[in-house]
């Protein structure tokens, strides 16, 4: 599902809506489900996220893999921009040697030093790139590491907090938490997927009552 929205010209009444992904891909016709109202949805949604973190075991993981996740590629990172730097390091060293040797060459061995010196250019230059991604990279992972750790912050408070979230961070979360959401419609049915989580894992006592209000979404 996607959001949509649109304005009634009459009353000017704004109409939030999702709709299924496959009609923006494929055509109007290629997917059979209605629009579904945003607040339904919504709030189903929302109702899914105070259960799965009451308790604090979902923000306990998250930020468990944050961490983990952060120090490994933190890792990855720093090797390749340390292996980079010492290429560069070593490649400049080579180039300043062969300059050395061009006073007194024929010409044909000065062409061969000279062809040699723009391969070391190359790949120096290709060497460079790699540092500055890997250096972004790092900076990428600053960022992507904050953003997950207000996450898990905001999770282990949810119930709490959600109430006097402005509208900005609560789509900040929810867009940080939420991978999609699957709605079978004959079925009434909606399932909303974690990134590398599901919310239905795990619910046991509570899926009937999320099942009551998905059917509610579908009024």
């Amino acid at each position: 599902m996607t959001p949509k929205s649109t304005t009634k010209r009459r009353t000017g009444k704004l109409y939030r809506y999702y709709q299924c992904v496959v009609k923006d891909k494929s055509g109007h016709d290629a997917c059979r489900a209605r629009p579904l109202p945003a607040a339904g949805i919504e709030a189903y949604v929302v109702e899914r996220i105070r259960v799965v973190t009451a308790g604090g075991a979902l923000a306990s993981d998250v930020a468990a893999r944050v961490e983990a996740h952060a120090a490994r590629r933190r890792a990855e990172l720093l090797a390749e921009r340390t292996a980079r730097a010492s290429e560069i390091a070593a490649r400049s060293a080579d180039g300043r040697a062969l300059l050395d040797t061009l006073v007194g060459l024929d010409a044909s061995a000065r062409r061969l030093v000279e062809e040699r010196l723009g391969e070391i250019g190359r790949s120096v230059a290709e060497a460079e790139r790699e540092l500055a991604e890997a250096e972004r990279a790092l900076l990428a992972l600053d960022e992507q590491q904050t953003e997950a750790q207000w996450t898990a912050s905001t999770l282990e408070h949810f119930a709490d907090v959600w109430k006097v979230m402005t509208p900005g961070n609560r789509i900040r979360l929810v867009q940080a938490l939420v991978r999609r959401i699957e709605v079978n419609e004959p079925r009434q049915e909606i399932r909303v997927v974690l990134h590398d989580l599901e919310f239905e894992a795990g619910l046991g006592e509570h899926a009937e009552a999320g099942t009551a209000q998905a059917a509610e979404a579908f009024a």
